[in-house]
């Protein structure tokens, strides 16, 4: 938008300037013809008076462009500043997206290693994962479960018959669990290693 209007003022300002010269050009030819009959009179004065305005015209014509290219020369530069902050900003955005996309990506893998049998999965406090896992083997009662914090190793071996049970032990575990996982800085320790 500041370009275009730098442009239009230009454009206008080269015209006045070749407006002003064609007119000095009539002048200056009006006071030959002037001269050459040898009459001072006043088309005379009148003559040199409108040269003279169309000099200071023309001058000041000349000194408004000067200074409309020095301002869209300014423009320019600001805007090709503005432009390299942006793409500048827009860099660090896209290298922050990628390093979540990396942290991500290391926390699946690190949930790569839920049980096989799994039924409910809760997130920890600290980031990790509580599992709820069905036994291999159904009893003549029906299935039993079992849950276990893949983090921090505790629950390892509560088996219940039921499975709201192994799930409420599980949600109140994750609930207070702030063991943080391998793969976000932290390192995972069994109970038998705390011990």
């Amino acid at each position: 938008m500041i370009a275009l209007t730098t442009c239009g003022r230009i454009a206008a300002l080269h015209s006045r300037a070749d407006a002003a010269e064609a007119a000095l050009a009539d002048v200056t030819q009006q006071l030959e013809s002037v001269l050459q009959q040898h009459d001072p009179d006043e088309q005379l004065l009148t003559a040199v008076s409108d040269l003279a305005t169309m000099r200071d015209d023309l001058a000041c014509a000349e000194r408004t462009a000067a200074e409309a290219i020095a301002s869209q020369a300014a423009s320019h530069s600001l805007q090709l500043l503005l432009l390299r902050e942006a793409q500048s900003r827009i860099d660090a955005r896209d290298r922050t997206i990628a390093e979540l996309r990396a942290e991500l990506e290391r926390a699946r893998a690190g949930e790569s290693a839920v049980p096989e049998r799994t039924v409910l999965r809760f997130r920890t406090v600290g980031g990790g994962l509580v599992v709820v896992t069905r036994a291999p083997d159904k009893t003549r009662v029906g299935d039993s479960y079992a849950w276990q914090c893949i983090t921090c190793g505790d629950g390892g071996g509560h088996l219940t018959w039921f499975r709201d049970d192994a799930r409420r032990l599980a949600n109140d575990h994750a609930a207070a669990c702030r063991a943080l996982p391998a793969g976000s800085g932290g390192i995972a320790k069994t109970k038998e290693e705390v011990r």
